[in-house]
């Protein structure tokens, strides 16, 4: 017993050693195991290389950002402010950190890292031409992906490509109907294109989905600023009115400023209605009333001297002072016969006389502000007569006569017209170097500026540029949007909006075509123009036409009608029926109703006369009645109306009247040569074919080397 006692004493340590040994064995195993998995677990909750670098990315520029636009992912709605000088907002360590995990994503090839790594470089504005690259790579790889179709947009918005921008963010919203990162984006880019009912529409239904509070006080602000109404002006006699009130109690300050804001507005009312009154006034012995007016103008000729550089009307201040009391009877006679052929203004030969005679008056009394006028209204006179090599003649003449007088807005108008001479001749570079010299000059006088940049963009567009013939055509838009006193504006506007609707719809963006032509319908309604209200609603119609709206187009067509009803007889409304007609027949065809479109251009012919100079509508109705005709399978009828359309084209082409006839003929002339080439192609007429396009080539050469 007491062996076997002392035998179990020995064993115990033994087995409890070895229990410990196990335990700790096991404790070691679950270590091993345990902490990975937790690592694991850890890092999985915490996220990605990519995940963690989108978070810190997201707090470095919650506070503030530096780009306008809105990027997917989670981004706050931080103060837009785009210099990074004095950034103090901006999370700088979060962005490091940002930097080093996204760049970390990218080295080890993360498929997600190439959208991440294309918001790091578009959050700070930075390169966004290597961010487009990687951008495209993640559309491709995902190309449902809503966020990078945005953030795509976004990368294009900076590089000033808003009209892709936009199809970016139509391809994200068919994706994601309410995702508010793209419609806010494309409403940015509708109001930058100066299309504020669109613009108002998206921001409205981002407004409704919207639940961060940081974004939503800025899409309050923008829906604001496209529904304000624009800026309201006092009519033109109230604003003569507040400047004569000014002027006569002493107010300087008041009337400087009035005269400093509308500039254009008080010379006109110096030369047509000061100038007449201070000399009617002293011929009629009032000196009182006479050294007013001309105070009154010498007054604005120092304000418009000392803020334009333009001496205009201090000069001729100038010469009323000094002129003798027995001169100033016929000075006024002299003066008064300007005015009565400027108004209404006329450009036929009996008037060219008369204006060449004033000139001549004007200068043997020294006058020579009224001399360099009359010479001015000479050249248009003979610009209207089509005589552009005499109108060139005597404008270089007047710029001759103008000299280093300081008188830049009458060098402007000078330079202007001869841009249009010369792009009658098809000088259309040299039309564009006078234009671009003229807006040069136009320094604080909008309204002559917004003229000629209106009329620039259609020598750009004949050269191909379509670019720069959209931005010029903007600018003129921007500057009439900002002056709701200036006459004809609303016109002004729906021929803008108008010309920039084809455009777009001549580069086949027949989506803004049909957004800018229903901005054009809203101002032609305004200016009450009822025959560019029909053409602009059958425009719209042709574009839903090309959309495959064909609903919208029906009612829009019946819109067109309705406004013609309200047209009287004649001519102007023959034109415009014709117009409408031709837009039906497009309808009609596309919606696979042949005979109706046949009917269309068939009521379109009768009401047309080439004896009248109706070439365009002609070829118009040549060459989509052969689109008809080729879509019903009579290609013998197609070739027939479009051989006719182009010996028209060959015929008339040195006839074309203003510049948009001209671009509009362009259109035509490639298209009907186009058309004809594809036709013969279709029909296995190769060699006719080929020798079509060479003769098209021939005329583009011929186009060009003109130009």
């Amino acid at each position: 017993m007491a062996a076997m006692g002392k035998t179990l004493e020995n064993e115990h340590p033994t087995r409890r050693g070895a229990f410990i040994l196990w335990r700790w064995l096991a404790i070691a195993a679950f270590l091993i195991i345990a902490v990975p998995i937790g690592i694991l677990i850890t890092n999985k909750l915490r996220g990605s290389d990519v995940d963690r670098g989108t978070r810190a990315l997201i707090d470095a520029f919650s506070k503030q950002r530096l780009i306008e636009p809105r990027l997917s992912g989670g981004f706050k709605g931080g103060e837009f402010r785009s210099s990074p000088d004095g950034a103090s907002e901006i999370e700088t360590g979060e962005l490091e950190r940002a930097r080093g995990l996204i760049m970390d994503a990218v080295a080890k090839g993360d498929p997600q890292a190439d959208l991440t790594y294309a918001r790091l470089l578009l959050s700070q504005g930075e390169k966004p031409r290597e961010a487009l690259k990687y951008l495209r790579r993640a559309v491709a790889s995902a190309p449902e992906s809503a966020e990078a179709h945005n953030d795509l947009g976004v990368c294009l918005i900076l590089q000033g490509k808003l009209e892709d921008a936009i199809d970016e963010f139509d391809v994200a919203l068919r994706h994601k109907a309410d995702m508010a990162e793209a419609l806010q984006n494309r409403a940015q880019c509708y109001q930058r294109l100066l299309l504020r009912d669109t613009a108002h529409t998206d921001l409205s239904r981002v407004s409704e989905v919207e639940r961060d509070k940081s974004w939503l006080a800025e899409i309050t602000r923008r829906v604001e600023e496209v529904s304000r109404p624009l800026a309201r002006h006092d009519a033109p006699a109230d604003t003569v009115a507040k400047f004569n009130d000014a002027f006569t109690s002493g107010q300087s300050d008041e009337a400087r400023r009035i005269a400093d804001q509308n500039s254009e507005l008080l010379r006109r009312h110096c030369l047509w209605e000061l100038t007449i009154q201070h000399l009617q006034s002293a011929v009629d012995g009032d000196r009182v009333k006479a050294e007013l007016a001309l105070s009154e103008m010498e007054f604005i000729g120092i304000v418009l001297a000392e803020t334009r550089s333009d001496s205009t009307i201090a000069d001729i201040a100038k010469h009323l002072r000094e002129l003798r009391d027995s001169e100033r009877s016929s000075e006024l006679e002299l003066t008064r016969k300007y005015v009565g052929l400027m108004d209404p203004f006329r450009t036929d030969d009996e008037a060219r006389i008369k204006f060449e005679r004033l000139g001549q008056q004007f200068r043997d009394r020294a006058n020579h502000a009224f001399q360099v006028f009359c010479a001015f209204e000479v050249a248009e006179c003979y610009y209207t007569a089509k005589r552009f090599r005499d109108s060139i003649e005597k404008l270089q003449e007047t710029l001759s006569l103008i000299g280093q007088r300081q008188w830049p807005r009458d060098r402007a108008r000078v330079l202007n017209l001869l841009a249009y001479d010369h792009s009658r001749l098809d000088r259309d570079s040299l039309a564009i170097k006078y234009s671009e010299q003229a807006i040069s000059l136009c320094d604080k006088s909008p309204e002559l500026e917004a003229r000629i940049l209106q009329y620039v963009s259609s020598p750009y567009l004949r050269l191909g540029d379509s670019d720069a013939a959209l931005a010029r055509l903007r600018d003129s838009t921007t500057l009439y949007l900002d002056n709701e006193q200036w006459p004809r504006r609303a016109e002004s506007l729906a021929h803008n909006y108008s010309q920039i609707a084809n455009i777009y719809s001549l580069r086949g963006q027949h989506g803004l075509a049909l957004l800018y032509g229903e901005q054009a319908l809203k101002y032609s309604e305004q200016a009450n123009e009822v025959n560019y209200a029909a053409e602009y609603s059958s425009f719209i119609a042709v574009e839903r036409a090309r959309l495959s709206q064909f609903d919208q187009a029906e009612t829009q067509l019946n819109g067109a009608f309705d406004y013609l009803t309200r047209l009287g007889p004649g001519r102007p409304r023959d034109d415009t029926e014709a117009s409408i007609l031709i837009n039906a027949g497009e309808v009609a065809t596309r919606r696979g109703d042949v005979p109706g479109a046949l009917k269309c251009y068939e009521k379109a012919e009768a009401l047309i006369s080439l004896d009248e100079g109706h070439i365009l509508p002609k070829i118009n109705i040549l060459r989509d009645r052969a689109k008809a005709y080729a879509a019903s399978g009579q290609t013998e009828s197609a070739q027939s109306n479009l051989v006719s359309a182009i010996t028209l084209i060959e015929k008339n082409r040195a006839n074309i009247e203003t510049g948009d006839q001209r671009i509009q003929f362009l259109a035509a002339s490639h298209s009907t040569f186009n058309q004809l080439i594809s036709l013969d192609v279709a029909l296995g007429h190769t060699s006719e074919a080929f020798d079509m396009s060479e003769s098209s080539r021939a005329r583009a050469l011929l186009e060009d080397v003109s130009n």
